[in-house]
């Protein structure tokens, strides 16, 4: 399984979001085709990079009509306002005097999207579908945050419904350690173990460096064994550098 990640003009921090998008789909089993645009995508330019993938991820596309417009035609749908985004974007705004203008324009999605939740921010992203075959289109907000947690809130979900990667856990490791010699740690973790992806992510750090670990399985079998094994590596190679771990958190099997 292919995935495009193209990263779109005006997204924050594009080299790591593609970095972080690319490592993420690669442990779950697929196969990444990360790209940084100089312009915004039209429609023929959607097309032809959905014909060499199974999917795309268009990151900070959400909330532009006109990528939204070009994935639509892509696609061969309409566009419409989303009802569940729209009201995300005005809770968003609500304590706003003079909110902006164009709400509806922010929740502007390829008609039957799938909207995603954006925590971060007032624009959903989405997840659109092919009406010929199981391709898809999916797009984030441009914030660096934001993208990470749209494509973990639901994106995902199609790429691992594909590899079979239907169970993940996350965990993580409060280490002793100076940055680099915690990143160095991530890298030989991911070397390691093709099914994980390990980043330093300071959503979850309480003291020290956090070391985080995210594991995607085939099996709740499998999961547990993965589980124990990158931790025991993790130990051993900190040399008893952990001031904390954390277990797993946010895991189970995909709906």
């Amino acid at each position: 399984m292919k995935i495009g990640i193209l990263v779109l003009p005006g997204a924050e921090k594009p080299g790591l979001a593609a970095e972080w998008l690319s490592r993420y789909i690669r442990a779950m089993g697929a196969e990444p085709l990360p790209e940084v645009l100089e312009k915004l995508p039209g429609e023929e330019l959607v097309r032809e990079k959905l014909a060499g993938s199974d999917g795309l991820v268009l990151v900070g596309g959400a909330g532009k009509t006109e990528v939204v417009r070009a994935v639509a035609a892509a696609l061969g749908l309409g566009v419409e306002v989303n009802e569940e985004a729209l009201q995300d974007v005005r809770a968003w705004f609500m304590d706003e005097e003079e909110p902006p203008s164009n709400l509806e324009e922010m929740a502007l999605m390829p008609e039957f999207s799938y909207p995603v939740g954006n925590p971060r921010g007032p624009v959903d992203g989405f997840v659109a579908l092919s009406l010929e075959d199981d391709r898809f289109v999916a797009a984030t907000p441009p914030g660096f945050a934001e993208s990470i947690e749209v494509f973990e809130a639901g994106i995902q979900d199609f790429v691992r419904k594909s590899t079979g990667k239907r169970f993940s856990a996350t965990f993580s490791f409060q280490l002793a350690l100076g940055v680099e010699r915690a990143r160095r740690l991530a890298e030989e973790v991911d070397a390691k173990f093709p099914s994980v992806f390990a980043r330093l992510d300071g959503r979850f750090t309480d003291t020290g460096v956090p070391l985080v670990c995210t594991v995607y399985a085939g099996s709740p079998e499998e999961l547990g064994a993965l589980h124990e094994e990158v931790k025991r590596f993790v130990e051993e190679r900190a040399g008893g550098r952990i001031l904390e771990s954390h277990g797993a958190r946010g895991g189970g099997e995909l709906a």
